[in-house]
Protein backbone atom coordinates (compact mmCIF):
# COMPACT_ATOMS: atom_id res chain seq x y z
CA UNK A 1 0.00 0.00 0.00
CA UNK A 2 2.74 2.17 0.78
CA UNK A 3 4.16 1.85 -3.04
CA UNK A 4 0.62 3.37 -4.44
CA UNK A 5 1.11 5.88 -2.34
CA UNK A 6 4.12 7.07 -2.96
CA UNK A 7 3.54 6.64 -6.72
CA UNK A 8 0.24 8.92 -5.56
CA UNK A 9 2.55 11.12 -3.64
CA UNK A 10 4.88 11.48 -7.51
CA UNK A 11 2.00 13.28 -9.14
CA UNK A 12 0.74 16.08 -6.66
CA UNK A 13 1.86 19.09 -7.27
CA UNK A 14 3.85 21.37 -4.53
CA UNK A 15 1.55 23.28 -3.69
CA UNK A 16 -0.76 20.18 -2.96
CA UNK A 17 1.82 17.88 -1.46
CA UNK A 18 2.50 21.21 0.83
CA UNK A 19 -0.99 21.11 2.08
CA UNK A 20 -0.68 17.30 2.99
CA UNK A 21 2.84 17.83 4.24
CA UNK A 22 1.36 20.86 6.96
CA UNK A 23 -1.47 18.13 7.82
CA UNK A 24 1.02 15.53 8.62
CA UNK A 25 4.04 17.30 10.24
CA UNK A 26 5.07 14.34 11.85
CA UNK A 27 6.48 13.08 8.49
CA UNK A 28 8.81 15.17 8.38
CA UNK A 29 10.56 14.81 11.69
CA UNK A 30 14.43 14.68 11.89
CA UNK A 31 16.22 12.64 9.63
CA UNK A 32 14.19 13.83 6.74
CA UNK A 33 12.28 11.62 4.37
CA UNK A 34 14.92 10.45 1.31
CA UNK A 35 12.69 9.78 -1.08
CA UNK A 36 9.09 9.69 -1.65
CA UNK A 37 8.95 6.04 -0.99
CA UNK A 38 10.51 6.82 2.40
CA UNK A 39 7.96 9.37 2.64
CA UNK A 40 5.22 7.21 1.82
CA UNK A 41 6.52 4.51 4.76
CA UNK A 42 6.43 7.49 7.35
CA UNK A 43 2.89 8.54 6.33
CA UNK A 44 1.46 4.74 6.97
CA UNK A 45 2.81 4.82 10.77
CA UNK A 46 0.72 3.68 12.85
CA UNK A 47 0.74 6.78 15.22
CA UNK A 48 0.49 9.32 12.76
CA UNK A 49 -2.89 7.99 11.05
CA UNK A 50 -4.01 7.56 13.96
CA UNK A 51 -3.71 10.91 14.82
CA UNK A 52 -4.72 12.51 11.83
CA UNK A 53 -8.25 10.04 11.85
CA UNK A 54 -8.82 11.32 15.48
CA UNK A 55 -9.08 14.82 13.87
CA UNK A 56 -11.37 13.97 10.81
CA UNK A 57 -15.00 14.77 10.53
CA UNK A 58 -18.14 12.79 10.85
CA UNK A 59 -18.39 12.49 7.11
CA UNK A 60 -15.12 11.13 6.41
CA UNK A 61 -15.37 9.04 8.97
CA UNK A 62 -18.17 7.28 7.99
CA UNK A 63 -16.74 7.20 4.25
CA UNK A 64 -13.96 5.39 6.08
CA UNK A 65 -16.39 2.65 7.13
CA UNK A 66 -17.67 2.34 4.29
CA UNK A 67 -14.64 1.51 2.43
CA UNK A 68 -13.69 -0.86 5.02
CA UNK A 69 -16.95 -2.64 5.49
CA UNK A 70 -17.80 -2.89 1.85
CA UNK A 71 -13.82 -2.78 0.37
CA UNK A 72 -14.58 -0.07 -2.14
CA UNK A 73 -11.58 -0.16 -5.37
CA UNK A 74 -13.00 2.41 -7.17
CA UNK A 75 -14.88 5.85 -6.98
CA UNK A 76 -17.77 4.11 -8.89
CA UNK A 77 -18.27 1.51 -5.85
CA UNK A 78 -18.30 4.21 -3.29
CA UNK A 79 -20.61 6.38 -5.16
CA UNK A 80 -23.03 3.46 -5.26
CA UNK A 81 -23.01 2.70 -1.95
CA UNK A 82 -23.24 6.56 -0.50
CA UNK A 83 -24.47 8.95 -3.92
CA UNK A 84 -21.81 11.15 -5.65
CA UNK A 85 -23.08 14.53 -3.51
CA UNK A 86 -20.64 15.43 -1.50
CA UNK A 87 -18.10 12.63 -1.87
CA UNK A 88 -15.59 14.55 -3.76
CA UNK A 89 -15.36 16.88 -0.47
CA UNK A 90 -14.44 14.71 1.56
CA UNK A 91 -12.65 12.23 -0.28
CA UNK A 92 -10.07 15.43 -0.82
CA UNK A 93 -10.14 15.92 3.04
CA UNK A 94 -8.69 12.44 3.50
CA UNK A 95 -6.50 12.65 0.61
CA UNK A 96 -5.25 16.06 2.07
CA UNK A 97 -4.05 13.37 5.48
CA UNK A 98 -2.81 10.66 3.01
CA UNK A 99 -5.59 8.18 4.93
CA UNK A 100 -7.48 7.71 1.55
CA UNK A 101 -5.93 8.41 -1.97
CA UNK A 102 -6.91 7.79 -5.24
CA UNK A 103 -4.03 6.64 -8.34
CA UNK A 104 -4.77 4.72 -11.65
CA UNK A 105 -8.52 4.62 -11.14
CA UNK A 106 -8.42 2.50 -7.58
CA UNK A 107 -8.65 4.02 -4.44
CA UNK A 108 -6.18 3.24 -1.28
CA UNK A 109 -6.99 3.26 2.56
CA UNK A 110 -3.98 3.86 4.82
CA UNK A 111 -3.97 0.11 6.52
CA UNK A 112 -3.61 1.38 9.90
CA UNK A 113 -7.33 2.60 9.94
CA UNK A 114 -8.52 -0.98 9.71
CA UNK A 115 -7.39 -1.71 13.60
CA UNK A 116 -9.74 1.35 14.30
CA UNK A 117 -12.67 -0.21 13.28
CA UNK A 118 -13.02 -3.63 13.83
CA UNK A 119 -16.40 -4.82 13.34
CA UNK A 120 -16.93 -0.95 10.11
CA UNK A 121 -20.61 -0.82 10.01
CA UNK A 122 -21.18 -3.56 12.16
CA UNK A 123 -21.11 -5.98 9.69
CA UNK A 124 -18.92 -9.20 9.25
CA UNK A 125 -16.88 -10.19 6.32
CA UNK A 126 -17.77 -11.04 2.90
CA UNK A 127 -19.19 -14.20 2.58
CA UNK A 128 -16.23 -15.12 -0.78
CA UNK A 129 -13.82 -14.71 2.15
CA UNK A 130 -15.97 -16.93 4.67
CA UNK A 131 -16.39 -19.91 1.70
CA UNK A 132 -12.95 -19.49 1.34
CA UNK A 133 -12.33 -21.40 4.47
CA UNK A 134 -14.27 -24.24 3.57
CA UNK A 135 -13.27 -27.71 2.24
CA UNK A 136 -14.86 -28.71 -1.38
CA UNK A 137 -16.86 -31.28 0.59
CA UNK A 138 -18.45 -28.30 2.84
CA UNK A 139 -18.96 -26.12 0.08
CA UNK A 140 -20.98 -28.74 -2.09
CA UNK A 141 -23.57 -29.93 1.01
CA UNK A 142 -24.24 -26.06 1.37
CA UNK A 143 -25.25 -26.06 -2.43
CA UNK A 144 -27.18 -29.27 -1.62
CA UNK A 145 -28.71 -27.81 1.18
CA UNK A 146 -30.08 -24.88 -0.58
CA UNK A 147 -31.07 -26.82 -3.93
CA UNK A 148 -28.87 -25.40 -6.20
CA UNK A 149 -26.44 -27.10 -9.03
CA UNK A 150 -22.61 -26.14 -9.18
CA UNK A 151 -19.30 -26.31 -10.70
CA UNK A 152 -16.80 -28.98 -9.61
CA UNK A 153 -13.82 -26.59 -9.12
CA UNK A 154 -13.63 -24.77 -5.57
CA UNK A 155 -13.18 -21.28 -7.35
CA UNK A 156 -15.94 -21.67 -9.31
CA UNK A 157 -18.22 -22.83 -6.44
CA UNK A 158 -17.45 -20.24 -4.23
CA UNK A 159 -18.03 -17.83 -7.10
CA UNK A 160 -21.54 -19.31 -7.37
CA UNK A 161 -22.71 -18.86 -3.81
CA UNK A 162 -21.29 -15.90 -3.59
CA UNK A 163 -23.28 -14.50 -6.42
CA UNK A 164 -26.48 -16.11 -4.74
CA UNK A 165 -26.14 -14.36 -1.54
CA UNK A 166 -25.18 -11.08 -2.75
CA UNK A 167 -29.01 -11.37 -4.20
CA UNK A 168 -30.88 -9.65 -1.14
CA UNK A 169 -34.42 -10.57 -2.33
CA UNK A 170 -33.05 -14.35 -2.52
CA UNK A 171 -31.58 -14.04 0.94
CA UNK A 172 -35.12 -12.79 2.45
CA UNK A 173 -36.62 -15.09 0.69
CA UNK A 174 -34.12 -17.60 2.49
CA UNK A 175 -34.44 -16.45 5.63
CA UNK A 176 -38.60 -16.32 5.87
CA UNK A 177 -38.34 -19.89 5.61
CA UNK A 178 -36.26 -20.48 8.96
CA UNK A 179 -37.68 -22.36 11.59
CA UNK A 180 -38.74 -20.70 15.21
CA UNK A 181 -36.56 -18.88 17.29
CA UNK A 182 -34.09 -18.09 13.50
CA UNK A 183 -35.65 -14.31 13.52
CA UNK A 184 -34.59 -13.10 16.35
CA UNK A 185 -31.12 -14.25 16.07
CA UNK A 186 -31.03 -12.86 12.44
CA UNK A 187 -32.39 -9.60 13.77
CA UNK A 188 -29.95 -9.40 16.45
CA UNK A 189 -26.85 -10.16 14.14
CA UNK A 190 -27.66 -8.16 11.19
CA UNK A 191 -28.12 -4.82 13.21
CA UNK A 192 -26.19 -5.22 16.51
CA UNK A 193 -23.40 -7.58 16.38
CA UNK A 194 -22.05 -9.92 13.67
CA UNK A 195 -20.20 -12.45 15.46
CA UNK A 196 -21.86 -14.27 18.28
CA UNK A 197 -21.20 -17.11 20.49
CA UNK A 198 -23.25 -19.99 19.57
CA UNK A 199 -24.87 -22.95 21.38
CA UNK A 200 -22.69 -25.50 22.22
CA UNK A 201 -23.31 -28.95 21.83
CA UNK A 202 -25.18 -29.93 25.46
CA UNK A 203 -24.67 -33.55 26.77
CA UNK A 204 -26.64 -35.95 25.74
CA UNK A 205 -28.68 -35.73 28.76
CA UNK A 206 -29.32 -32.31 29.14
CA UNK A 207 -31.69 -30.92 27.56
CA UNK A 208 -31.23 -28.49 24.46
CA UNK A 209 -31.87 -25.29 24.03
CA UNK A 210 -34.73 -23.67 21.98
CA UNK A 211 -32.65 -21.93 19.49
CA UNK A 212 -30.39 -24.36 19.51
CA UNK A 213 -31.96 -26.02 15.83
CA UNK A 214 -32.25 -22.82 14.88
CA UNK A 215 -28.93 -22.41 14.58
CA UNK A 216 -28.17 -25.20 13.01
CA UNK A 217 -30.30 -24.48 10.13
CA UNK A 218 -29.05 -21.16 9.86
CA UNK A 219 -26.14 -22.13 9.52
CA UNK A 220 -26.46 -25.36 7.59
CA UNK A 221 -27.73 -22.94 4.86
CA UNK A 222 -24.58 -20.45 5.25
CA UNK A 223 -27.26 -17.49 6.65
CA UNK A 224 -24.49 -17.77 9.23
CA UNK A 225 -20.94 -19.45 9.89
CA UNK A 226 -19.32 -20.95 12.56
CA UNK A 227 -16.04 -22.01 13.66
CA UNK A 228 -14.23 -24.30 15.83
CA UNK A 229 -14.58 -22.14 18.52
CA UNK A 230 -18.33 -21.89 18.39
CA UNK A 231 -18.52 -18.32 16.92
CA UNK A 232 -21.01 -17.48 14.85
CA UNK A 233 -20.16 -14.80 12.09
CA UNK A 234 -22.76 -13.39 9.69
CA UNK A 235 -21.66 -12.91 6.05
CA UNK A 236 -21.95 -8.76 5.01
CA UNK A 237 -23.88 -9.68 2.65
CA UNK A 238 -26.72 -11.41 4.76
CA UNK A 239 -26.71 -8.44 7.28
CA UNK A 240 -27.15 -5.76 3.98
CA UNK A 241 -30.07 -7.75 2.60
CA UNK A 242 -31.27 -8.35 6.27
CA UNK A 243 -31.81 -5.00 6.97
CA UNK A 244 -33.78 -4.03 4.05
CA UNK A 245 -33.65 -3.04 0.39
CA UNK A 246 -34.04 0.66 1.72
CA UNK A 247 -30.93 0.22 3.63
CA UNK A 248 -27.92 2.68 2.95
CA UNK A 249 -24.73 3.11 4.37
CA UNK A 250 -24.76 6.78 6.23
CA UNK A 251 -22.93 9.29 5.00
CA UNK A 252 -23.80 12.93 6.52
CA UNK A 253 -21.74 15.20 3.94
CA UNK A 254 -23.91 18.08 4.99
CA UNK A 255 -24.16 17.77 8.78
CA UNK A 256 -23.02 21.58 9.64
CA UNK A 257 -19.72 22.63 12.03
CA UNK A 258 -19.91 21.55 15.76
CA UNK A 259 -19.82 24.68 17.99
CA UNK A 260 -17.39 24.15 20.24
CA UNK A 261 -18.10 26.87 23.26
CA UNK A 262 -19.06 24.29 25.74
CA UNK A 263 -15.93 22.30 25.07
CA UNK A 264 -13.77 25.52 25.15
CA UNK A 265 -15.24 26.48 28.42
CA UNK A 266 -14.38 23.46 30.25
CA UNK A 267 -10.07 23.54 28.48
CA UNK A 268 -10.22 27.09 29.72
CA UNK A 269 -10.81 26.12 33.49
CA UNK A 270 -8.11 23.63 33.14
CA UNK A 271 -5.71 25.77 31.51
CA UNK A 272 -6.42 28.25 34.53
CA UNK A 273 -5.55 26.01 36.96
CA UNK A 274 -1.61 26.56 38.27
CA UNK A 275 -0.39 23.41 37.82
CA UNK A 276 -0.69 23.53 34.25
CA UNK A 277 0.60 26.65 33.64
CA UNK A 278 3.98 25.20 34.34
CA UNK A 279 3.67 22.29 31.48
CA UNK A 280 5.44 22.41 28.79
CA UNK A 281 2.55 21.35 26.49
CA UNK A 282 0.43 24.27 27.33
CA UNK A 283 1.41 25.39 23.73
CA UNK A 284 -0.35 22.89 21.92
CA UNK A 285 -4.09 24.31 22.32
CA UNK A 286 -3.47 27.09 20.83
CA UNK A 287 -4.86 25.84 16.79
CA UNK A 288 -7.98 24.06 19.67
CA UNK A 289 -10.38 26.89 17.53
CA UNK A 290 -9.41 25.36 14.14
CA UNK A 291 -10.49 22.09 15.19
CA UNK A 292 -13.17 19.72 14.39
CA UNK A 293 -15.18 18.40 17.44
CA UNK A 294 -14.07 14.90 17.32
CA UNK A 295 -10.03 16.28 17.60
CA UNK A 296 -11.22 18.70 20.59
CA UNK A 297 -12.85 15.93 22.24
CA UNK A 298 -9.04 13.82 21.54
CA UNK A 299 -7.13 17.02 23.11
CA UNK A 300 -9.60 17.39 25.87
CA UNK A 301 -8.74 13.48 26.74
CA UNK A 302 -5.04 14.48 26.53
CA UNK A 303 -5.14 17.94 28.58
CA UNK A 304 -6.89 15.28 30.90
CA UNK A 305 -4.09 12.98 30.74
CA UNK A 306 -1.02 15.51 31.20
CA UNK A 307 -3.29 17.18 34.15
CA UNK A 308 -3.49 13.40 35.50
CA UNK A 309 0.05 13.32 35.35
CA UNK A 310 0.50 16.42 37.59
CA UNK A 311 -1.59 15.30 39.93
CA UNK A 312 -5.01 17.72 38.91
CA UNK A 313 -7.44 16.64 36.51
CA UNK A 314 -11.00 17.25 38.61
CA UNK A 315 -12.04 20.45 36.05
CA UNK A 316 -12.48 18.02 32.92
CA UNK A 317 -14.21 15.30 35.90
CA UNK A 318 -17.81 14.40 35.52
CA UNK A 319 -18.39 16.51 32.35
CA UNK A 320 -18.60 13.24 30.56
CA UNK A 321 -14.69 13.11 29.32
CA UNK A 322 -12.95 10.12 29.57
CA UNK A 323 -9.62 10.40 31.31
CA UNK A 324 -6.66 7.87 30.09
CA UNK A 325 -4.53 6.18 31.98
CA UNK A 326 -0.90 8.27 32.75
CA UNK A 327 0.46 4.95 30.29
CA UNK A 328 -1.81 6.75 27.61
CA UNK A 329 -0.51 9.98 28.15
CA UNK A 330 2.41 9.24 25.53
CA UNK A 331 5.04 11.61 26.95
CA UNK A 332 7.34 10.48 30.40
CA UNK A 333 5.58 12.76 33.35
CA UNK A 334 7.78 10.68 36.05
CA UNK A 335 9.92 13.60 36.63
CA UNK A 336 7.22 16.28 37.10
Amino acid sequence: MATTLARWLGTLTPQALGTLLSRRPEALAPPSPRDLADLAGRLQGRLGVLRAYEAMTLPAVQLVEVLLAFQCDSRPELAELVGSEGLDEVLRLLAEHALVWEFDGRLGLAGELTSAHRQPLRLGPGVAALLDQWTAAELRGLAAALGLEVPAAKREVVGELAARFADGEWVRALAATAPTGAEALLDRMAWQNPGWIGVSSPPEDAVERPDAEAERWLTRHGLLHVDKLRLLTMPREVAVALRGSEWRPPFDHRRPRPRLEQLDMRVERFLALPQFQQCEFVGSVDALEHLELQAACILARLLAAFGKCLGEFSPLAGDGVELYDETDCGHDCSSR
